[in-house]
């Protein structure tokens, strides 16, 4: 109570006009103050006087004393959120999935500050020939079968735990197959009901499986990107919800990329990181090309819409003969009609050129980063700034052994031509 009054008070002497739609705004007054704090808790203690989008201010899905934190934190400094009336979440409910179906969301490769929540229970009206209770195994109440919650099920990339009666198992999926990364008792009665929650912050994700007034939870390493998902493989119709929410679909800059988005030392990225920049969505997996990355970018506009939209793909796709490749032009075309349409800036990329040393072989981008140069639209110049050549080598110092990505060197370079040609990602 007296951090509700003190919260109150602070609010009443910096309360902000809101001339645009802000999501700080929860009651829609045209203010933000201590008067949506005050409907923020009343919402948080009855469910009454907001809609539950509205009560989200921070987009996690969920709504809690995170959400006054943000109302605060933007009357004091003084930077708001403009609404764009999206739920920033997306979810997915059946009443009765079959054994063998599926709960499947959007695809995209948002990793960062990603969570997912998954809950099953008896299906209330199994169909016809199916066993009366949907946990019931042989000889005993318990979970018959497993049940699967995680992203990417059948996708490179993919992460996912495996519950059974007994056990959590944790995979990860490569290009080419499912590996174990964790095997242990649960410890849980699963006799009715489980809700599994996965949140990734990071490069880890903390998992935490519910039942019977009981939780058990563990930290691993995830890189878990695809289509967030739920499998029935109990044998039995489940009553099933599945929720994928991310913050980051509120922020002013998303970055649509490739692996060269992933945050190790020889990524231009992970040095922003290392400077406390952010936050942005970042939505990336390796050997992303433009036909993919605005297959994501469609999906994403769904929970959120950014200012700025950075176009930071090609390098994977075809090299140049005499012009730029046709799909490549064809997806950045889409992409900055699909910005304009939503007043969002777009911001382009030049593409070095590369020379793959595991196949010998020359992959030129020379004219997709003439037609960017000339396009009229702002860009960043990565080929300009490592001194990308026609042949596919770099500056010295500048590109790592693959002939494709860039040294811990190249990457600093990089990084500083981000701050030259995009300095708004500075003020994030």
């Amino acid at each position: 109570m007296k951090y509700l009054i003190a919260v109150i008070a602070i609010a009443y002497a910096t309360m902000l006009r809101a001339d645009d739609a802000f999501r700080e705004d929860v009651n829609a007054d045209n203010a933000v103050n201590s008067a949506d704090i005050v409907s923020i808790y009343h919402y948080i203690l009855s469910g009454e006087g907001l809609t539950f989008d509205a009560a989200d201010v921070n987009g996690d899905g969920s709504v809690n004393s995170a959400d006054v934190v943000s109302i605060y934190n933007g009357i004091v400094n003084g930077r708001m959120t403009v609404n764009d009336f999206k739920p920033h979440y997306e979810t997915a409910f059946s009443a009765s999935l079959l054994s063998g179906a599926q709960l499947r969301l959007s695809e995209h490769y948002v990793r960062k500050n990603s969570h997912i929540h998954a809950t099953i229970r008896k299906a209330l009206l199994p169909p016809e020939g199916e066993l009366e209770g949907a946990f019931e195994s042989e000889g005993a109440s318990g979970l018959g079968g497993s049940l699967v919650v995680g992203r990417g099920y059948d996708a490179w990339y993919g992460a996912y735990v495996q519950i059974d009666a007994d056990t959590v198992r944790l995979f990860r999926r490569t290009e080419t197959e499912e590996i174990l990364q964790r095997s242990e008792a649960h410890c849980l009665s699963l006799t009715d009901s489980l809700s599994v929650s996965i949140d990734c912050i990071d490069t880890k994700a903390t998992i935490a499986l519910s039942a019977g007034g009981r939780t058990y939870t563990f930290t691993h390493s995830w890189n878990g990107g695809g289509a967030p998902f739920l499998l029935n493989q109990t044998g039995q119709p489940l009553q099933a919800t599945i929720l994928y929410a991310n913050p980051d679909f509120l922020s002013d800059i998303w970055l649509l990329g490739d692996s060269y988005l992933t945050t190790s030392p020889n990524r231009w990225i992970y040095y922003f990181g290392q400077r406390g920049f952010g936050p942005w969505l970042a939505d990336h997996c390796a050997a992303n090309g433009a036909e993919k990355a605005l297959r994501d970018f469609k999906a994403a506009l769904r929970m959120g819409t950014p200012r700025y939209a950075l176009w930071l793909v090609g390098i994977n796709d075809r090299g140049d003969i005499d012009a730029p490749t046709s799909r490549w032009l064809s997806a950045t075309r889409e992409f900055i009609s699909i910005c304009q349409a939503n007043a969002i800036t777009p911001v382009l990329q030049t593409i070095p050129c590369t020379f793959i040393t595991s196949l010998q072989q020359l992959k030129t981008h020379r004219y997709k980063s003439e037609w960017v140069r000339s396009s009229g639209y702002r860009y960043i110049d990565l080929a300009a700034a490592i001194g990308s050549k026609p042949d596919g080598t770099w500056a010295e110092g500048m590109q790592g052994p693959d002939g494709i990505h860039p040294t811990a060197e190249g990457a600093k370079v990089m990084a500083e031509q981000v701050l030259k040609d995009f300095p708004e990602i500075v003020n994030q």
